[in-house]
């Protein structure tokens, strides 16, 4: 096991062995199993018990502990530490076959008292949203043609073809809030503004946009930001149906059948979902 913190002010790796390259040692990691929660609860004159009427979770606290060896030629990397540390980033763990990271900022550093050649450190990490994530985002096509010309192709046939939805299959533990960016290149442009749908089938969420992209218009809808806007900068939430409401639309562990409706004819549309499987713990 070991773990990376990152941002732009540089990276420092905790191993489970001091190294010439990673001289911070780490000991204990504490604080990867599903956070804390808060309750809610009423209780009623003659009832037993309680009725819980909220559930939250908490934001999340990571503590590391471990030692690093003291002496002038660990000077500038102990300086470089701190420096970096100073800086929201991200936390990376790297557990087995596990690969994930958090959002986090150093909420403190302690410095133990000196034992021989090695000095204790104690840093802890407070994540505003307590979730862990992919490494990487995925991505999937919802809605685009596809080009069925090749070389098995044979007439009688169906020059193109076209998909409109698909089985998402979301593997995370906690629902995800995803990107979904619609693309026009079309070359004639429909003058109504009959605008696009998408679906969420499996849970009945979705999303009305009242709007027809102009070609080689890329629209990005960032559902967890609460922000509709183009590749030229402009605002486009006010153009969501009155009955859209971005917070309701998510992906859920399990397969989510997305489908993708473009009311504005013929226009050639490629539409992408990008999503971080969301994970409630970073433990084998």
């Amino acid at each position: 096991m070991f773990i990376k913190f990152y941002n732009d002010a540089g990276s420092i790796t905790f191993d489970g062995k001091s190294t010439d390259a990673s001289p911070f040692k780490l000991i204990a990691a504490e604080g990867l199993t599903p956070a804390s929660k808060t309750f809610t609860a009423a209780e009623f004159s003659g009832m037993p018990g309680q009725i819980t009427t909220e559930t939250r979770v908490r934001a999340r606290i990571i503590t590391l502990s471990g030692d690093f060896p003291a002496g002038k030629g660990n000077v500038t990397l102990y300086s470089n530490l701190l420096r970096i540390l100073d800086t929201e980033g991200w936390l990376c763990i790297y557990l087995n076959d596990i690969q994930r990271k958090i959002k986090c900022i150093c909420s403190d550093f302690a410095e133990g008292e000196r034992k021989g050649a090695y000095v204790p450190f104690v840093i802890q990490f407070t994540c505003d949203n307590p979730y862990f994530e992919d490494l990487e985002p995925v991505k999937r096509y919802i809605f685009k043609r596809t080009d069925n010309i090749n070389s098995s192709f044979k007439l009688p046939g169906i020059f193109t073809g076209r998909i409109s939805k698909g089985d998402i299959m979301y593997t995370g533990s906690a629902k995800a809030e995803p990107i979904i960016k619609i693309r026009e290149f079309s070359s004639q442009v429909s003058q109504t503004a009959g605008g696009i749908e998408i679906y969420n089938n499996t849970h009945g969420e979705f999303i009305k946009l009242i709007y027809t992209p102009e070609n080689d218009e890329e629209i990005t809808i960032d559902i967890a930001n609460r922000k509709i806007y183009n590749n030229k900068g402009e605002n486009l939430i006010m153009h969501i149906s009155n009955d859209t409401y971005l917070d309701e639309f998510a992906l859920y562990p399990g397969e989510n059948e997305i489908e993708v409706i473009n009311n504005d004819g013929e226009n050639a549309l490629i539409v992408t979902c990008e999503f971080a499987n969301k994970y409630i713990e970073a433990v084998f």
